[in-house]
């Protein structure tokens, strides 16, 4: 968390000044405690908020399966931190970063469109058996062989999927009348090989953390008193 509290400010001096003429301890356990409030209300309170604002709601449970805090430790103010943020190596996790500082996302060849997602909808995650993961794509036709893609799709079968040109299709119905053949495809991801998407910056970490700074020479006043108090 980029924020750091300055302990030598007006506003909180006479504290300092009196918790170093108290036990050793004191000042230290105070300046723990208010960088550890920050680290944990940045992760449970101002990164929702900040994650809400910038991004479509699609998992309820997806911000806080990702975000972390880490409290800090001892009694050496120099080297004392707490931290809170996005954690984890997997490609959800690495894109969620990207876009927080904004930049090209590679290797998106696949990118899916709404009918995809539940219900068709934008604002909804995409369904489990149209996840790529679950998906199987044995053939793929240029965009305009008619006859390639009517010949794959009786092959690949009602359920299957197909990438034709530049879209991958749900094969969703076959049947025949005579000489015509009659197919239903539902389109599932645009296709582009190497391609790179461009994301705008949504800076919601730096967002929260600055909204705990505002608040760290007054949580940092309220320990330090709790202790003077004692």
């Amino acid at each position: 968390m980029g924020t750091v509290i300055n302990i030598g400010t007006d506003e909180v001096v006479k504290f300092t000044n009196k918790l170093e003429k108290m036990h050793r301890s004191h000042l230290p356990v105070a300046v723990r405690q208010t960088l550890n409030k920050a680290a944990v209300d940045m992760r449970n309170k101002s990164l929702p908020e900040t994650y809400k604002k910038a991004f479509i709601q699609r998992d309820k449970s997806f911000l806080r399966s990702r975000s972390r805090f880490q409290l800090a430790q001892g009694f050496d103010i120099s080297g004392m931190e707490s931290k809170a943020g996005i954690a984890g190596n997997d490609n959800t996790t690495r894109g969620l970063a990207m876009q927080s500082r904004g930049g090209a996302i590679s290797n998106r060849a696949f990118i899916p469109m709404d009918t995809a997602r539940t219900s068709d909808s934008h604002q909804k995650k995409v369904r489990k058996k149209a996840r790529l993961s679950a998906i199987a794509i044995r053939h793929r036709i240029k965009a305009g062989d008619a006859r390639q893609m009517i010949k794959t799709a009786y092959k690949t079968g009602v359920g299957g999927h197909l990438l034709y040109g530049d879209t991958m299709f749900e094969i969703r119905s076959i049947r025949r009348r005579g000489q015509n053949s009659f197919i239903k495809m539902k389109p599932l991801y645009s296709y582009e090989k190497g391609r790179s998407v461009q994301v705008s910056k949504k800076d919601y970490v730096e967002r929260a953390a600055t909204m705990q700074g505002y608040k760290m020479n007054n949580n940092f006043a309220a320990f330090a008193q709790k202790r003077i108090m004692k």
